[in-house]
């Protein structure tokens, strides 16, 4: 479940610049990147919202079973 973000902080670590900058990738919270173009948690749960709240189906209405005034269920 977690290679994915294991292997990219071994990325960041391995691929800096300096000592210092492997530590931060280390150190600095999820998303941090020496450049500054990473996604913070708040990008993150933004982005996440939104799509969800895209991603909601509509409810639907449905007409009552009701046969003869009765329902099917009584």
């Amino acid at each position: 479940m977690f290679h994915g973000a294991i292997y990219r902080l071994a990325h960041g670590v391995f691929t800096a610049e300096d000592v210092w900058t492997a530590v931060r990738n280390v150190l600095e919270p999820p998303g941090w990147r020496a450049d500054g173009n990473g996604d913070t948690t708040e990008d993150l749960r933004r982005r996440h919202a939104s799509a969800a709240v895209r991603a909601a189906p509509r409810a639907r209405v449905v007409a009552s079973p009701e046969v003869d005034g009765r329902s099917p269920l009584a």
